[in-house]
């Protein structure tokens, strides 16, 4: 007579209470093997499960993680890192004077960062090639026409 599922089902934890780190190295050994199936198995689980993976996503903290992992990744700081630098400049763009929320700064030749911007002083630097020549030529052009607008 065949055996039932729940049958096979008791056998099966009858035998990972008997030995559980057997069981987990079998367990690491198949999905290191089967890496197609472990991402596909992922995925019908996300395409079943919407509302979990949102839910995951817009917790906060899934957000901080991502955060700092990204601060970390593109400019090799941390949230503590940026928390310090936004309360050393007292939550305030050093071009603009104004307190908005801040960006980081780099310098895309080294990585190096620099300081916290504002997102348009920010935009502004990237679309004049953070040049010093450019920005100068820019400076010179709005005095230019502000002469000519008096």
């Amino acid at each position: 007579m065949p055996i039932t599922r729940e049958e096979r089902n008791a056998r099966r934890r009858e035998r990972y209470r008997a030995d559980p780190e057997k069981h987990k190295a079998y367990q690491r050994e198949w999905l290191r093997n089967n890496p197609e199936n472990r991402r596909a198995a992922s995925r019908r689980w996300r395409v079943n499960n919407p509302d979990k993976v949102k839910a995951y996503r817009e917790s906060p903290e899934t957000r901080a993680y991502s955060r700092n992992l990204r601060l970390k990744s593109e400019y090799g700081i941390t949230q503590s890192d940026y928390d310090a630098m936004v309360e050393k400049q007292n939550g305030i763009c050093p071009i603009c004077e104004l307190e908005k929320k801040l960006v980081v700064d780099h310098d895309h030749e080294t990585g190096k960062v620099r300081a916290l911007l504002c997102g348009q002083c920010n935009t502004g630097l990237g679309s004049l090639k953070d040049s010093p020549q450019i920005v100068e030529k820019a400076l010179q052009y709005l005095i230019e026409w502000e002469r000519k607008r008096d």
